[in-house]
């Protein structure tokens, strides 16, 4: 049988579904980082929080990289970080205590993060300082362009790295969980109007690729790709929405989104 190592990490701590991380830092003009067509660096998975416990599953020929399990993000995906991160422990720790805020203050947090850019397996919009420490730009990062400089710290939130943000982790880090996270609301069939009427702060409109949180019924707010972390009047968004998808109370056919209640507060007041 194996005997795998455990650690916790020290810092907010990328983790990558590469073992090439240092290839993804500099590139050709050592200023360079792998952005697609639509300016997102695909190799980051999420970010883990200070404090996080991790299964090191094994040492990988890069230096510093290993491959890793981590109760946290629990994603079929493989999942590399690097050690300079992380301390390796003789004994297994606890796990991280994860406090979820109440109902105001996660609202609060996301409000606060209106015009934080739209970043790829982001849930840190402060940035991650030991990145360019450890993997260095040859120019300052500041003469570069704001996309890059701010993707080679990670500073940002992604669609459901800013409610996994707010909350504190509590809540799962992807949509793919998040469709079947709390209590279904009952919207299928129902008018634009009818499900404003049912809607209740903290509510997600959500499906397999990006959610949407309701501030209350006038409200959403979410991370857009072009255009970070934004506020649209309620009805607007749903009726954007429902031009491509149809209201339903699970999500099992693809061109469908559910409204899922999840915050105990609410489920159970």
């Amino acid at each position: 049988m194996t005997s795998h190592l455990f650690a916790i990490t020290l810092f907010p701590t990328p983790v990558f579904n590469t073992a090439e991380i240092a290839s993804c830092f500099g590139g050709e003009t050592g200023d360079a980082l792998p952005l697609d067509e639509q300016g997102i660096m695909r190799t980051v998975e999420t970010i883990l929080y200070s404090g996080t416990l991790i299964k090191l599953l094994e040492k990988m020929k890069q230096p510093h990289i290993w491959k890793i399990e981590t109760n946290e993000y629990q994603y079929n995906v493989e999942k590399f970080l690097d050690d300079r991160f992380i301390q390796i422990v003789d004994s297994l720790p606890s796990k991280r205590n994860v406090k979820l805020p109440s109902p105001s203050a996660v609202l609060k947090t996301m409000l606060e993060l209106e015009k934080t850019r739209y970043i790829w397996g982001g849930n840190w919009p402060h940035g991650i300082d030991l990145l360019p420490n450890i993997y260095p730009s040859k120019s300052s990062l500041h003469q570069l362009d704001p996309l890059i400089n701010d993707t080679w710290v990670l500073r940002g939130v992604d669609c459901s790295g800013l409610l996994h943000y707010a909350t504190n982790g509590w809540t799962p880090r992807n949509t793919s969980s998040l469709v079947n996270f709390g209590q279904s609301v009952d919207i299928e069939g129902k008018s634009i109007s009818s499900i404003l009427e049912k809607i209740q702060p903290l509510d997600l409109i959500v499906w397999k690729g990006h959610v949407v949180c309701a501030i209350d019924k006038h409200t959403t707010i979410e991370s857009k790709l072009s255009e970070g972390v934004v506020k649209f009047d309620s009805y607007e968004r749903l009726s954007a929405i429902m031009k491509e998808r149809k209201p339903a109370n699970s999500c099992t056919e693809a061109a469908a989104f559910v409204i899922r209640r999840w915050h105990p507060d609410h489920l159970f007041s």
